[in-house]
């Protein structure tokens, strides 16, 4: 992973302060009428987290985006989820 070490446990920690909101998120991407819009709905949902947790914190958002793009990103993503969902 190309995102640092500090970055990622930042980041691990934003997501677990907002994961009492995730059951409920899951249950609105699941209404047949969103979920027949979603190509990849564990992309979407990892997403849908990482803006929920970088609400507020616009500075360590642009850190990230200075020296990762969205592939980098996503590939910490998915270790964040999979830790905290299983």
């Amino acid at each position: 992973m190309k995102i640092s070490d500090t970055d990622f446990n930042y980041l691990s920690v934003a997501m677990e302060e907002v994961k009492d909101r995730i059951p409920a998120h899951i249950e609105f991407l699941n209404l047949p009428e969103n979920k027949a819009k979603i190509k990849d709905f564990n992309v979407r949902l990892q997403w849908d987290w990482f803006h929920f947790a970088m609400r507020g914190r616009t500075s360590f958002l642009n850190k990230l985006y200075d020296y990762l793009d969205d592939t980098h990103i996503s590939t910490a993503l998915k270790q964040i989820v999979k830790k905290n969902l299983g």
